[in-house]
């Protein structure tokens, strides 16, 4: 095997290590220089060298993602225009920002494709598996947004036949657009704020939100896997129910 391809991995697991064990800490920079050696070159005990650098990382790594959580009862899934896993993820942001910054949360979103998995199967569920679930450095972040910038948010949301949302929300929609929608069973008001969570990769415009690049946010430090990660240890258990927080009828 390459020098290079051995080096790539130690800095893999390096920043693995440093992102995964602490949830509050985390790996702002870091630098590397690849240097391509022919294969001939690393032999014999130059690779015995490379790989005891290796193995503790690896070791460490392997002890880390494989450390259970939680329990999931039942097989939970990904789908539109609700699902279990949506519906789990989108209440554990808005627990996770509630307990830690004790902000009050009207509604917590996540966009579809933000969940990278489509099944968590019933049985212990391990760090490695959140690490599938969240693979990206998002970070969780609040926003002050009016009922206005909301509406539009919801839209872009129906258009998409559905994201995970908290249980605040209940919405109906037909050919993607929005027939109806109340947060804790009141009518949205344009005229007044409310607080949202979020990822900064969407509060910074991304998945069609533009409108929202423009807005301050609060960042809470903490990347959505290792609040994931919080809250499944909180419990000791993962599950969600579907409860028809966004319906699709026919128009």
């Amino acid at each position: 095997m390459k020098y290079s391809k051995f080096f790539t991995f130690t800095i893999f697991c390096l920043a693995l290590l440093l992102s995964g064990c602490k949830p509050y800490a985390h790996l702002s920079q870091a630098h590397f220089e690849r240097y391509n050696v022919a294969e001939t070159e690393i032999e014999g005990d130059e690779v015995k060298a490379i790989n005891d650098i290796i193995e503790p990382y690896r070791i460490e790594e392997e002890r880390e993602m494989n450390t259970v959580i939680a329990t999931v009862p039942t097989i939970m899934t990904r789908q539109n225009v609700e699902s279990t896993i949506g519906n789990w993820v989108a209440d554990a942001m808005d627990e996770y920002i509630e307990t830690n910054t004790g902000e009050t949360m009207d509604l917590s979103i996540c966009n579809y494709f933000g969940i990278r998995i489509t099944r968590l199967a019933a049985g212990d569920l391990k760090v490695g598996q959140i690490y599938e679930l969240m693979p990206f450095d998002n970070y969780l972040v609040t926003m002050e947004i009016d009922g206005s910038t909301l509406l539009q948010l919801l839209e872009v949301i129906a258009s998409n036949d559905g994201w995970p949302v908290s249980k605040q929300l209940s919405m109906t929609i037909a050919d993607g657009q929005i027939q109806s929608a109340t947060l804790n069973g009141q009518a949205i008001d344009e005229g007044r704020n409310y607080r949202i969570g979020l990822s900064d990769y969407l509060a910074n415009g991304g998945s069609n939100l533009s409108f929202l690049k423009d807005l301050p946010y609060n960042n809470t430090g903490v990347y959505l896997r290792d609040a994931f990660i919080e809250i499944a240890k909180k419990h000791g258990v993962v599950s969600a129910e579907l409860e028809g927080r966004i319906k699709k009828v026919n128009p």
